[in-house]
């Protein structure tokens, strides 16, 4: 089976339309503003985007409001086909090629396992005890993590962890932080052998940040804030001046950077860690990275931008040796502003990596999107780039090459800050 289109760089130039719908059952059904798009995880049984899958946030099947929108392909968009899942998709993922995960609003989560010809809905849901979720992920032996939704829709804890096909729940019983926002979680790579998960977490009425913890036991959220000073956080090149007058963060904002955190990667390998990131709101003008005004004529005062926050040692001892941060946040052009990562339930994508001679293309989501085209209509259409479909589209029409660095989806990396969009090392 081959992929829709050849791979013709840079990613981004060619785009086809592989499918058009209503983000809802039918017409006759209240449409969501809110489509997700998932593929199988990199490094598993169907690495290469083969398979996609397709919900509508929220929105119904029918029109007495029962059941959820969802659609999959097996061929990288060339053919669709329906899914029936019992609820309303408040997220979704795949744990592998064959099976996947429906996690509704209020923390119901269902199985569907794939029968040969089409993903069976026939088990029941499960309950979460989360009482309002937000993300899911899974991985291979039945091994399910739901994270909660912001706690103003009612949720005390902030995870709930299934170590059986999501037949029964785990409460995180740590109490939550006071505050806290919507969690997205991932397990480890290699959560098998450490039990290690991450969350991070986009409250911006307190301090938005990344945890680490353990699982099936686990302990304080506060001891395992990982970009908490007090648990040993650091930046990385704090001491260290990059071009010529020297650029950098102002000095009270070096990364890791502490406020809203909307999507988190992992890296599936690296030497001596895999690297995990995280996606951030925008930072406050004047906050974001210092350009200095002389001789490139702009102002830091007018950059506010999001970024990516790095750590390569996410498994370090907490709060020693602790765990140091370096922020993709570099734009070209260099007096770009505006840019938001902020898109839900997650603003950050990955693939690759699968061995230490490859790399990870890392994207992250911008809010605002591609620009609608001309002849948009009021469909939802998702697109396929060179050798894979395109991880998550927001809005309508069908996207073109980004005109500049600021629409749509976003690849970079980097050991050090310099400007993007890049390819990530691992």
């Amino acid at each position: 089976m081959a992929a829709p289109l050849p791979a013709v760089p840079p990613l981004g130039t060619y785009w086809e339309r592989v499918y058009c719908r209503t983000t809802s059952g039918s017409c006759a059904v209240l449409q969501s503003d809110l489509p997700i798009l998932r593929v199988v995880p990199s490094c598993t049984d169907k690495p290469d985007g083969e398979i996609v899958g397709w919900a509508a946030q929220l929105a119904a099947n029918t029109v007495a409001g029962t059941g959820g929108a969802m659609a999959w392909s097996p061929d990288y968009g060339d053919y669709w086909a329906s899914i029936a899942p019992r609820d309303a998709v408040q997220d979704f993922a795949f744990e592998s090629s064959t099976v996947l995960y429906n996690v509704s609003v209020i923390g119901l989560v269902q199985r569907l396992p794939y029968t040969g010809t089409s993903w069976s809905t026939n088990l029941p849901s499960y309950d979460t005890t989360i009482q309002a979720a937000h993300t899911i992920v899974a991985v291979p032996d039945g091994k399910v993590l739901v994270g909660a939704a912001d706690q103003v829709f009612g949720a005390s804890y902030m995870a709930s962890y299934s170590p059986d096909k999501g037949v029964t729940f785990i409460l995180v019983t740590t109490p939550g932080i006071v505050g806290h926002g919507n969690e997205h979680v991932i397990f480890d790579v290699d959560f098998k052998n450490n039990n290690f998960f991450y969350m991070a977490d986009d409250a911006n009425s307190v301090l938005g940040t990344v945890y680490r913890n353990t699982l099936p036991s686990f302990t304080s959220w506060t001891d395992n804030d990982m970009m908490s000073a007090a648990n040993g956080a650091y930046y990385n090149f704090a001491n260290v001046n990059f071009g010529n007058p020297p650029w950098n963060w102002p000095a009270a904002n070096f990364p890791p950077h502490q406020v809203g955190q909307y999507g988190i990667a992992q890296a599936w390998t690296g030497d001596p860690q895999p690297a995990l990131y995280s996606a951030h709101r925008q930072l406050l003008p004047g906050n974001s990275w210092n350009i200095n005004p002389t001789p490139l004529v702009i102002d830091a005062l007018d950059i506010d931008n999001s970024g990516v926050c790095r750590t390569l040692t996410p498994r370090n001892g907490m709060p020693k040796p602790g765990i140091g941060w370096d922020c993709l946040e570099i734009f070209a052009p260099l007096n770009t502003s505006g840019v938001s990562f902020t898109l839900e339930p997650t603003s950050l994508k990955y693939c690759g990596c699968c061995t230490l001679d490859t790399n990870t293309t890392l994207y992250a989501i911008e809010t605002r999107g591609a620009q609608p085209s001309p002849d948009s209509s009021p469909a939802l259409s998702l697109t396929a780039a060179g050798t894979s479909t395109t991880l998550t589209l927001h809005g309508y029409g069908t996207p073109r090459a980004p005109a500049t660095p600021r629409q749509g989806t976003r690849a970079w990396s980097g050991l050090t800050p310099t400007a993007w969009p890049r390819r990530a090392p691992h």
